[in-house]
């Protein structure tokens, strides 16, 4: 199998694992004593990326714990066996994505949000288009969000089975593949 020359970009939450990691770190924090939901809404009315900031440095995510949609790691780790370029871009905090990139061992790089930028939506896309330009990668995601990051790839690849994600991704994309949540 030749080497593909277009970088594969990887959505995070609800792409390569089921839910989101700010979310699961927001209530292990709250768990942890009931002031932390008011330092969360504290945190949340400086931004997304400060609350996510934060979060980051307080939790660490049980990584053995995280459940993935394990058809799609085992799609990665043959993309990436192939000599295909992945990588984890993600509205999660940086330090998370970096984690996570580290321990699967086959991401070559990796982005998240950092320095008050959520990296997600039109955000994400202009990371994307800015390290890349229009056709320049591939996208995996699973949400209708992840449309107009679509409309910019070569192929996007969807990982949902929900019929409105998929119109929404078509309409967008010229080049669509679904694969399976499971």
């Amino acid at each position: 199998m030749a080497e593909d020359p277009i970088p594969l970009c990887v959505d995070l939450d609800g792409t390569l694992v089921r839910g989101d990691l700010s979310l699961k770190a927001s209530w292990i924090f709250v768990k942890r004593g009931p002031l932390n939901a008011l330092r969360l809404g504290l945190w949340f009315l400086r931004g997304r990326a400060y609350l996510k900031a934060r979060l980051s440095e307080r939790v660490t995510p049980d990584w053995d714990a995280l459940a993935y949609h394990r058809g799609v790691l085992d799609w990665l780790r043959t993309e990436h066996l192939a000599g295909r370029r992945l990588i984890l871009v993600s509205g999660s905090p940086r330090a998370y994505v970096g984690q996570l990139a580290e321990r699967l061992g086959f991401f070559t790089d990796f982005a998240g949000s950092e320095g008050g930028v959520n990296l997600v939506g039109r955000r994400k896309r202009r990371w994307l288009l800015e390290s890349f330009g229009v056709r320049g990668y591939d996208y995996v995601g699973n949400s209708r969000w992840d449309a107009p990051i679509f409309a910019k790839a070569r192929r996007a690849y969807l990982v949902s089975d929900d019929p409105r994600v998929l119109a929404a991704a078509r309409r967008r994309a010229s080049d669509v593949v679904q694969l399976p949540p499971a």
